[in-house]
C-alpha cells in the first residue's frame, strides 16, 4: 500500500527515459527506510536518509545498507 504511489512514479519517470542512476535523493524524516525508500534506494546514484529520532537509527541503516544516515 505505502509503496504504491513511489511505483507509480518510477514507472512514469522510466517511460519519460530519466536517468534514474544519475539521480541523488534526500529521504527527511526516514524512520526506518521502509516504505518508500526500499522502493527507489537501489535505482539511483546515491541517498541521503535523515531521521530525528534514535530509536530507528539501527533498521534504518539495516534497510538501507548504501545510504548515508544522519540521525
Amino acid at each position: 500500500m505505502f509503496g504504491q504511489a513511489m511505483k507509480k512514479i518510477l514507472e512514469i519517470l522510466r517511460e519519460r527515459d530519466v536517468e534514474m542512476r544519475q539521480m541523488r535523493a534526500l529521504e527527511v524524516f526516514a524512520r526506518e527506510g521502509d516504505w518508500q525508500t526500499m522502493i527507489y534506494a537501489d535505482s539511483i546514484k546515491s541517498l541521503d536518509a535523515w531521521e530525528v529520532d534514535h530509536r530507528f537509527e539501527k533498521k534504518l541503516r539495516k534497510n538501507l545498507l548504501k545510504a548515508n544516515i544522519k540521525i
